[in-house]
């Protein structure tokens, strides 16, 4: 079990720590479907968002350990960038399941580091191997309120996945500012008029 999360590193592309079923960052999408099959999964859906940047996701299903999960390829400039597993765990065993889950990645990479735990209770727990701008792991538990359940997300990122989440949050981030900034000058006109 534990061999099919390690998968194997990509020698074409520089040292690739964390892998899932030995899909590598770069990969385009016939390869990464090849690897999901091999591995024993079964393709889903595909979802496209911007024909023009080859920005896409090649979703999958699949079981590790007794416990089904979906998961999620990203691409990016029709290269892989990303893989999100979102396991749901059973009500009536969910505390082992989770425990199970967290085991399987914590044996390949180590203890990881206690991220945060949230203090509306939407957050259980959250550790993260390797940190921005470089590739990242990250396993969550949360409590998803649209599937009405605890969730189990494992998500690996590749340092471009991670570069393109802080362009858009510093634009985020800058348009936030700009904004502050004309209502601050608005107001200012408006109190002038006084």
């Amino acid at each position: 079990m534990a061999a099919v999360l390690s998968g194997s590193l990509a020698r074409a592309h520089a040292a690739q720590k964390y892998s899932f079923s030995n899909l590598a960052w770069g990969d385009n999408r016939d390869q990464a479907e090849q690897k999901i099959k091999a591995a024993g999964y079964s393709l889903d859906k595909y979802f496209e968002f911007d024909k023009t940047r080859g920005r896409f996701v090649v979703a999958f299903k699949g079981v590790i350990s007794d416990l089904p999960f979906t998961g999620s390829a990203q691409f990016v400039d029709s290269r892989l960038v990303g893989v999100r597993l979102q396991f749901i765990p059973n009500p009536l065993s969910m505390g082992d399941q989770i425990q199970e889950i967290e085991s399987l990645v914590k044996r390949k990479y180590g203890k990881g580091r206690h991220l945060e735990r949230g203090r509306d209770g939407s957050i259980r727990t959250k550790y993260g191997w390797g940190y921005s701008p470089d590739e990242t792991l990250e396993i969550t538990v949360l409590d998803n309120r649209e599937l009405k359940a605890r969730v189990v997300e494992i998500e690996y990122s590749s340092p471009t996945l991670n570069r393109l989440a802080q362009q858009v949050k510093a634009a985020d981030e800058a348009s936030q500012r700009k904004k502050r900034l004309e209502e601050d000058a608005k107001k200012a006109k408006e109190s002038a008029k006084f």
